[in-house]
């Protein structure tokens, strides 16, 4: 039976097949992640995709009505009948498995960060696995790998921050992109970049997070070359790292609430931003994520002054407790 046959081309294959089942988007799917290569590459392939359909219709209704079709005058003759696929150009193996993880939600041929890792080396001081030792909490790191997930973050000032996930050839690591920098290199952070991140450690529990204070894209890093890139990853150290002590609980809905995600509250003239998990207050404010958590200090100016620091230092924020500053953070 002709149905036993194997097929000869994209358009034998798409005249033997029900169309109506295997729409446009099935085949361009199949081609994506390779299943037609007995065709030609994906990209051939996607090219021929619209003649190779048109003509496996007009055969399957000259089918359907009784009419003369291409089965009755063979497969050989049929072959002589059908375009050749088109001429281009492959597609890059990063395009072809950004396809590939899309659509099965792997990389099945190879992992994207094969094509760089005899080189990666020269550019990161540490990889996923790593980030797991608790004696690297609070150092500056430099990681290197692919972006396979994000989201977006709003937080009770309106700003937009992210939790990004990269993965190298040794597992994942969430990288916490604070609103500053979000805001200077958002378009960055797209799903398929291959990015280099400088950022410090932190450990929370079971979780562990890379907090970013700087980014590069791979390609950019390459023509800089590693000597530059440290240079520049150098510059960007804002010197030594201490944890902050939790922000004190002022019950539901108030400042430092327990549970909150982006959470202000004021500590001897300070707003202390805690980045962690929450389930929000009923008003949209606060965004649900994951995240770590990590506090920065952001002084306190009032706008009668000018927005100068007055000398005896930042005021305390009107409304709020004011909380005895922790020896840690005065030294």
């Amino acid at each position: 039976m002709i149905a036993e046959l194997p097929f000869k081309s994209l358009t034998d294959f798409c005249t033997r097949i029900d169309l109506r089942l295997a729409n446009r988007k099935v085949l361009e799917s199949l081609a994506k992640v390779g299943a037609l290569s007995a065709f030609g590459h994906p990209a051939q392939v996607l090219e021929g995709l619209d003649d190779a359909i048109a003509a496996g219709q007009a055969t399957q209704r000259d089918l359907a009505t009784g009419q003369t079709s291409l089965f009755d005058m063979g497969l050989d003759d049929a072959s002589t009948l059908e375009r050749p696929l088109p001429s281009v150009v492959e597609a890059p193996v990063r395009e072809r498995l950004r396809w590939e993880k899309e659509l099965l939600g792997l990389y099945l041929s190879e992992h994207p960060m094969g094509e760089v890792a005899d080189r990666v080396g020269d550019f990161v001081t540490a990889y996923a696995g790593d980030l797991k030792d608790e004696s690297l909490d609070g150092q500056r790191l430099v990681v290197a790998g692919i972006v396979v997930g994000s989201r977006t973050i709003i937080t009770r000032a309106r700003a937009t921050m992210a939790a990004v996930t990269l993965e190298d050839l040794q597992g994942s690591m969430e990288i916490v992109v604070f609103p500053k920098l979000f805001e200077q290199t958002g378009p960055i952070w797209q799903d398929g970049s291959i990015l280099l991140v400088a950022g410090r450690v932190d450990h929370r529990g079971e979780e562990v997070s890379l907090l970013a204070d700087l980014v590069l894209g791979w390609d950019d890093a390459v023509a800089k070359g590693p000597e530059a890139f440290a240079r520049e990853v150098a510059a960007g150290d804002r010197g030594s790292f201490r944890r902050r002590p939790p922000v004190p609980a002022a019950g539901p809905g108030g400042v430092g609430d327990r549970g909150a995600g982006i959470v202000g509250a004021s500590r001897a003239g300070t707003v202390a931003v805690a980045v962690g998990p929450a389930s929000g207050n009923g008003h949209g404010e606060r965004a649900t994520t994951g995240l770590p958590s990590a506090i920065r200090e952001i002084p306190y100016v009032s706008p009668l002054r000018g927005g100068a620091v007055p000398p005896a230092g930042p005021l305390p924020r009107p409304g709020a407790p004011a909380y005895a500053r922790p020896a840690a953070l005065s030294a």
